[in-house]
This record gives structure tokens, C-alpha cells and sequence, in this order.
């Protein structure tokens, strides 16, 4: 199960990309916290459904919830990046998530977001098996 959730993840990061290299592109405003929100509210239901209907069990349904959403960035930023023509690890100071990792990481702050997205997206898998 988390596999699958896992790849639908990627599919809608990719088409969130999409949606917002085009909003980037003529200067609209992104309402960075609001789309979060409509995101953790969707991902809280469905997996509320699945332990509802057995499919998972509530930690399963916790790892899974926790790595989509590290992997969901990941590939989000990934394909935004690439839309845009910028490279892979680039971050901006546009959102309050990015502005952590810069002010921490500095010139690193993009590929030690990916790094730390990567480690909790792999553990947890690990945790869910």
C-alpha cells in the first residue's frame, strides 16, 4: 500500500509543479500555506479511510502519511526546478520551509533539504515494513 501511495505522490508533486511553474510564470501570487493545507487535509481523510476499512493499521497509516509528504517535496521541488529551468537543488526564500534550510545550510540548503527528505521518506518505509 505504501508504494502505491508513495507513487501517487510523485504524480500529483509533478502537476503540482506544473500548476505553479505556470503561476510563477506570469507573476501570480502561490498561497504556499493554504495548498498545505488542502494537502494534509486530503492525505489526514485518506488515511483515515484506509485504517477505517482496514487496508492499513494507524502507525502504518502515520509512516505513510509522514513519507509521502518528505517524498511529495522532494520530487515537488525536483520537477519545479526543472520546469523553471533552475537547477535541481534550488531554493527560495519565497516559502518559510525553504528560508529554514537556507538560513541554516546556507549554500547547502537544497541538497540538504533533499537529504533530509530523503532519510525520512526511507525510514519511514523501513518503519512501515
Amino acid at each position: 500500500m505504501i508504494l502505491f501511495i508513495y507513487s501517487l505522490a510523485v504524480c500529483i508533486a509533478f502537476a503540482e509543479a506544473w500548476r505553479d511553474a505556470d503561476a510563477i510564470a506570469v507573476n501570480a501570487p502561490i498561497d504556499h500555506a493554504a495548498r498545505w493545507m488542502d494537502r494534509a487535509v486530503i492525505t489526514a481523510v485518506l488515511m483515515l479511510v484506509l485504517v477505517g476499512l482496514g487496508a492499513l493499521s494507524f502507525w502504518n497509516s502515520v509512516y505513510t502519511a509522514i513519507g509521502s509528504a518528505f517524498l511529495f517535496s522532494a520530487a515537488f521541488r525536483y520537477r519545479l526546478n526543472t520546469l523553471r529551468d533552475l537547477p535541481f537543488d534550488y531554493v527560495s526564500t519565497s516559502n518559510v520551509y525553504d528560508s529554514v534550510f537556507i538560513g541554516l545550510f546556507g549554500f547547502n540548503a537544497g541538497r540538504t533539504a533533499y537529504l533530509t527528505k530523503a532519510i525520512i521518506t526511507v525510514t519511514a518505509l523501513v518503519a512501515y515494513y
